[in-house]
C-alpha cells in the first residue's frame, strides 16, 4: 500500500473545482464531485503504476502520472496527476482536462 499526500496546489485546484461545481451546478453536485475525486485518488494507494504518464512527464526529469476522473458516463473531466516514488504518492494538481498540457513552470519543478 502506498501512502498518498495531496499538495497545497493540489487541494486549491479541488477548492476551485467544488466552488464551481456549486456556484454552476448545484452544491448536491458539487458534494458528489468532491466525495467522487477523493475516492478516485484513494485508489492510487494500490498499483499507482496502472496510470500512464502524463504528457507532462516528457518535458522534465521525474516521471508524472495521471489518473483521468469524471463523473457519469465514463467521460474525464479532470486529470489527477501524480509522482510516486518508494511507497509515496503525492499529488500535484486534480485540473481540468480543458487546460490541456501545461509548462512545467506550473507546479511541477524539475
Amino acid at each position: 500500500m502506498f501512502q498518498v499526500t495531496i499538495s497545497s496546489l493540489a487541494e486549491a485546484d479541488i477548492e476551485q473545482a467544488f466552488q464551481w461545481w456549486a456556484e454552476n451546478r448545484s452544491i448536491s453536485q458539487a458534494k458528489q464531485w468532491y466525495r467522487s475525486i477523493f475516492k478516485a485518488i484513494d485508489t492510487l494507494r494500490s498499483m499507482p503504476e496502472r496510470c500512464p504518464l502524463a504528457v507532462e512527464s516528457f518535458e522534465i526529469k521525474n516521471p508524472i502520472h495521471q489518473l483521468l476522473f469524471g463523473l457519469g458516463r465514463g467521460r474525464a473531466t479532470h486529470r489527477i496527476l501524480f509522482r510516486f516514488s518508494g511507497d509515496s504518492v503525492v499529488i500535484l494538481r486534480v485540473l481540468h482536462v480543458a487546460l490541456g498540457d501545461l509548462p512545467i513552470d506550473m507546479g511541477f519543478g524539475g
